[in-house]
């Protein structure tokens, strides 16, 4: 495994590796959105049954006294109607870097979207479990900074939870955004988890900037646009609009720049298992 990782290090730069994700994002970008779309409307089934079933079940249990009802029990069950969503949805975006593995080592230029089904089938718990780590991770983030900086008002706390959430995420998609990757190439969890610390401890700073380079003008304009200007925001009716071009935004991040960021990640991965060069003359041959 480390031979491998060391013989197929610095084929290409990162910009160049840049330039390839956006063109592979425009000539798969059918099947990876529309799996993403699958991911959004069955997680929101999920979710929809799910609370229906935990407030059905909250009604039998408690119909009998409003007064009587146990609110750590009500907690446990709206978490548990919530993880059934979440484990569909993340298990179908992972579906995404098996289908981009399925182009880069295939390449297979006319690849469909029920590969993404075969993924889900395989590895939905794997890709679930990786999800709840990125959660976790993001939770113990949040709980670094203090509560004070979101609600003080200053443009000096706001920079400084930025930048410290901004480094903690670059470095967690740097360390661990491989381990989905190889999952998909059916390697075990932990094997997975292995294969991705493996590759930063060798080319750690070299997988720092190409990430950065993705994530890093999205995080900054997204700071400028959600953080920033909402402290000189009113509330009338341009609130209303900022709100609404926000919410857009979010489908724009999700559908768009997701799938991208899995597309970056996954030929990074590629970068460092065989060589960048040979999947462009695979990929080109087979357009042909």
């Amino acid at each position: 495994m480390d031979a491998n990782i060391e013989q197929n290090s610095d084929k290409i730069s990162s910009k160049e590796i840049l330039s390839l994700s956006f063109e592979l994002l425009r000539d798969y970008f059918k099947p990876l959105t529309g799996t993403f779309m699958i991911a959004f409307l069955a997680s929101i089934i999920v979710w929809i049954l799910s609370f229906l079933l935990s407030g059905s079940l909250g009604i039998l249990l408690y119909s009998d006294s409003f007064y009587s009802f146990n609110y750590l029990l009500s907690g446990l069950i709206t978490f548990a109607s919530i993880l059934p969503g979440f484990f569909v949805l993340f298990s179908f975006i992972g579906s995404g870097f098996g289908m981009t593995s399925e182009i880069l080592t295939g390449g297979d230029y006319f690849v469909e979207l029920k590969s993404s089904f075969s993924y889900f089938k395989k590895h939905w718990s794997g890709y679930s479990g990786f999800a709840m780590i990125f959660i976790l991770i993001s939770i113990l983030i949040s709980l670094i900074i203090p509560d004070s900086w979101y609600f003080s008002g200053t443009i000096v706390h706001a920079v400084l939870a930025f930048v410290i959430t901004s480094i903690a995420e670059l470095l967690t998609i740097s360390i661990l955004g491989f381990a989905p990757v190889a999952l998909s190439q059916d390697n075990s969890f932990i094997k997975s988890i292995s294969i991705s610390l493996k590759i930063f401890r060798k080319h750690g700073w070299s997988i720092i900037k190409a990430v950065a380079l993705l994530i890093l003008p999205i995080e900054i304009f997204s700071f400028l646009y959600g953080d920033v200007v909402v402290l000189f925001l009113q509330p009338n009716i341009w609130a209303e609009i900022y709100f609404f071009s926000w919410f857009v935004l979010l489908l724009g991040l999700f559908f768009i720049y997701l799938p991208l960021l899995i597309i970056h990640l996954t030929i990074l991965y590629q970068q460092f298992m065989k060589p960048v060069k040979e999947m462009e003359n695979t990929l080109g041959n087979t357009k042909k």
